[in-house]
């Protein structure tokens, strides 16, 4: 099921989310230069914080930058603990039910009680040949 569904379905994201806010970022005039790289920013410069200057391209570019990719950013921050402590849980699962193949699990269980009891019994009975002989 996972790599029926989950794995393509995470795919379809990782490539189809950045693509398309790209796409409508482009359409939407929110690349610009953004002090260090060109990004959603507000142009000209400083005009989101500065009332002075009249925003041309970008009003709403701090919007979108949350909203196109800081809102992910702690999605993810979420789905990664969450996908860890999953795999933990299952393979916790899978160590408890293969336990009980364990030779430790064996020699602890009740009928390996019973068979070591019976095999001291009988190694008592070779050093006491009148107790070999009653049984």
């Amino acid at each position: 099921a996972i790599s029926k569904v989950i794995e393509p379905l995470m795919h379809l994201l990782c490539i189809g989310w950045p693509l398309s806010t790209a796409i409508a970022s482009y359409y939407m005039n929110l690349f610009n230069y953004g002090g260090d790289m060109c990004w959603i920013a507000a142009y000209p410069a400083g005009c989101d914080t500065d009332e002075s200057i009249e925003c041309t391209r970008g009003q709403e570019a701090t919007s979108f930058q949350w909203i196109f990719s800081g809102v992910w950013v702690l999605v993810w921050l979420i789905t990664v603990p969450v996908c860890m402590i999953a795999v933990y849980c299952g393979v916790k699962d899978v160590e408890r039910v293969s336990r009980r193949y364990s030779l430790t699990e064996y020699l602890t269980s009740s009928r390996a009680s019973a068979v070591a009891t019976s095999i001291i019994s009988k190694i008592r009975n070779i050093f006491n040949p009148e107790q070999a002989c009653r049984n």
